[in-house]
């Protein structure tokens, strides 16, 4: 387990996120791995080649929206996704993966470049008085499948 924060200057200001590093080995089968708040994973190990459980990500993210027309406006991005997962190893360190679940608070909200926050946290912020330029998405159903190659890192530690 490790702790730690993390800085970024996003579009809308400021944003600090405390965080919890965490890989814990409960048994054999389970375990939990993440970087909280921002990514995590609960894991059963059904067998050699597939694992199961449950998969967390949410982060606040923000995108220039470069176009003319835009004069420099940005979308900001919130969501956080709570889904169930497999990942199968399909051979060496190849792996698809398929998740099913839920965005929760989700949102794509347009704002003029110079609309900014005073200080961000998740899920709070201060001094927030912009005012978005766009109609909002809203909470649904998330499902995707991907195809996944591990990179093989080595410890050499003796």
């Amino acid at each position: 387990m490790g702790f730690g924060a993390m800085y970024n200057q996003e579009f809308f200001g400021p944003y600090l996120v405390p965080l919890v590093n965490l890989d814990w080995k409960i048994s054999e089968r389970w375990s939990i791995v993440g970087l909280f708040p921002v990514y995590g994973k609960i894991k059963y190990k059904v067998n050699e080649r597939l694992t199961a459980g449950w998969s967390h990500f949410g982060l606040i993210t923000t995108y220039k929206l470069g176009d003319l027309a835009y004069q420099g406006d940005y979308i900001e991005r919130k969501s956080i996704d709570e889904s169930l997962f497999a990942r199968y190893q399909l051979f060496g360190n190849i792996f698809l993966e398929g998740r099913f679940g839920y965005a929760l608070g989700r949102s794509y909200a347009q704002y003029e470049a110079d609309q900014k926050v005073d200080f961000s946290l998740p899920l709070v912020g201060f001094g927030d008085n912009r005012i978005q330029k766009n109609v909002s998405f809203h909470e649904g159903l998330i499902a995707s499948v991907r195809f996944i190659y591990n990179v093989p890192i080595e410890n050499n530690k003796k």
